[in-house]
């Protein structure tokens, strides 16, 4: 049997399976599950160890709750069962009392005691193992795709730690070396690989003082069939580990017309602690009735200081108290309400927490409410300390391109600087700052799949040559289109060469159509395309620069952009045609 809730669109389902077999105390943790303040839960019930190891089979399941004494088996035989045929999933056991061996099986999450079981005991711990059951399942999925990346990739990879043993290989490295992994993984130094007057021990003491600074040499590969083949090697540090990545280009392979380079894409994980959250439970005045230990703990507040007061008056920042009372009111006028903020301790400091406010009905009637408070301070931090590492990533990726292609690399790197002078300019957000200087890094990674004989041409272009030059956005935006990125960096690589009058391309777009960002790349791209010497041509003068800008704006440009630019050059913040 199955039974669902469904809540607020904003709180993540938790789905239940409930072994519990009938008995005169048939329903106990039915019974509770049912009273679980959470709005969206979704269980289904198995009677028995056979029906529980079955429903698991099918799955999926957040948190598997059991009672081990079932008909077809009972004690830790059946907690050890259940935990490793749920293969992940939390497993909360609820008995009447909980033994060491229950405790410490693998799969076991939490022990509940039947006859002290609260339906709030039971909120408490579903949500946790809920949590933990997620940041698993994303651990595993980015684990997945990072192998997946590795392996797929157009490149041939290899890591090789600090002794140069060659510890992993992808597909393409097995086929250009002519061997197979068993053969040389663990087994096989990189520096066995090339020859003896390959300039290695050098470029592998540069890296040991700079890891995260590529370090590229031409060289020879020794193919383990037989045979020699020539390659670009590149060197650099993987962040976080001892190991390096190595990259070889097949440098024999120039005749053919278009090199293969992907961006590589390399998917962060991180676990974060889980925290047991606080409940307040006030009456229909919004007056405390109640707090469980763990807001006595998240606030140090004691449930002696909070009896009877207002919970805003005691936990709000004066200079919150009235965003506060809205979200107090909401609770008790029967919806539920979701927030983060700012709350105070009984010592003075801040915390930040996220909110669940809800109401609670009796009989009919509102007898008044709860809220729930998470202390997300460590989320925070973690997401501001992983977006810092994404940025460090991307620029690595960037300076891996300039072994490619050293224009495009050092063009895509002006272009996000002056898009962060432009961006700050015009006030943008921190977060669409963030995403504007990243597109701007990777606004041409659509040209890594053209000849590199066109992108250096020093002579005028061929119809094709140039129809090939403006198919770069639309490569771009499909390399890009399938990044789990937290800003629209693909429409950046796609419309950066649309205008404001539609006189654009690929799609001739225009006005409102356009983004910001899209927009401010647009003028950026044009500075620094106009200024930089290119192989067929010097860089232009900055007053010929100022004066496409000055004449643009309204009609090509959108104009507070192209006077952002504008100020930005003549004030000296930005100096086209100029060095890194």
């Amino acid at each position: 049997m199955t039974t669902e809730r469904t809540g607020d669109s904003s709180d993540a389902r938790i789905r239940v399976l409930l072994v519990e077999a009938g008995s005169d105390r048939e329903g106990v943790v039915q019974s509770c599950l049912g009273s679980v303040p959470y709005p969206s839960l979704s269980s289904s019930r198995a009677g028995t160890l056979a029906e529980a190891l079955a429903a698991l089979a099918a799955g999926p399941f957040d948190v598997v709750l059991l009672r081990p004494e079932l008909p077809d088996g009972n004690g830790a035989d059946v907690v050890r069962r259940v935990a490793a045929r749920a293969s992940g999933v939390p497993v909360i056991v609820v008995a009447a009392e909980c033994d060491a061996q229950s405790a410490a099986t693998d799969g076991v999450f939490d022990c509940l005691v039947t006859d002290t079981l609260t339906s709030d005991e039971l909120a408490h711990s579903l949500r946790r193992a809920a949590e933990r059951s997620r940041l698993e399942s994303r651990l595993r999925e980015a684990e997945s795709r990072s192998h997946a990346l590795f392996e797929h990739t157009g490149t041939a990879l290899l890591t090789v730690d600090r002794n140069l043993v060659v510890r992993h290989m992808n597909e393409r490295a097995r086929r250009l070396l002519g061997s197979v992994r068993g053969e040389i993984e663990g087994r096989v130094s990189f520096a066995d690989l090339v020859p003896p007057e390959t300039p290695l021990l050098k470029k592998l003491a540069a890296l040991r003082e700079e890891p995260s600074t590529p370090e590229q040499f031409e060289s020879s590969i020794v193919r383990r069939s037989g045979g020699v083949r020539r390659v670009l090697v590149n060197m650099v540090g993987l962040p976080g580990s001892e190991e390096l990545i190595v990259s070889l280009h097949d440098l024999s392979a120039h005749d053919q017309v278009e090199t293969e380079v992907r961006r590589q894409r390399e998917y962060f994980r991180a676990l974060f602690e889980n925290s047991p959250e606080g409940i307040v439970a006030f009456d229909a005045e919004g007056l405390v009735v109640d707090v469980n230990p763990a807001f006595e703990r998240l606030f140090g507040f004691k449930l002696g200081e909070l009896a009877g007061r207002n919970i805003v008056e005691v936990i709000a920042p004066p200079r919150l108290q009235a965003s506060a009372r809205e979200i107090l009111r909401k609770s008790l006028s029967g919806g539920s309400y979701v927030t983060q903020t700012v709350r105070r301790r009984s010592d003075g400091s801040e915390v930040a927490v996220s909110i669940l406010g809800a109401s609670v009905t009796l009989d009919g009637e509102r007898a008044g409410g709860f809220g729930i408070y998470r202390d997300v301070s460590a989320q925070l931090a973690a997401q501001e300390r992983l977006e810092e590492a994404f940025i460090d990533l991307v620029e690595t990726t960037v300076r891996m391109m300039a072994s490619v292609d050293p224009y495009t690399a050092k063009h895509q790197r002006m272009v996000a600087r002056l898009a962060d002078v432009v961006g700050r300019k015009l006030e943008l957000e921190e977060d669409q700052l963030q995403g504007l200087y990243v597109g701007g890094l990777l606004h041409d990674i659509g040209k890594m799949s053209l000849p590199s004989t066109i992108l250096t041409k020093p002579g005028r272009l061929t119809s094709q040559e140039w129809a090939l030059i403006r198919s770069h956005p639309q490569r771009g935006y499909d390399v890009l289109l399938d990044a789990k990125l937290p800003w629209p960096v693909a429409d950046m690589a796609l419309r950066h060469h649309e205008r404001l009058d539609g006189s654009g391309y690929p799609d001739g777009i225009a006005g409102e159509q356009l983004s910001i960002e899209v927009r401010i790349l647009g003028v950026c791209d044009v500075v620094e395309a106009m200024s930089s010497d290119r192989p067929y041509r010097a860089g232009l003068p900055v007053e010929a620069v100022l004066q496409e800008l000055r004449e643009g704006a309204g009609s090509r440009y959108e104009p507070r952009v192209a006077q952002a630019a504008v100020d930005a050059i003549e004030q000296g913040v930005f100096v086209p045609g100029g060095d890194e």
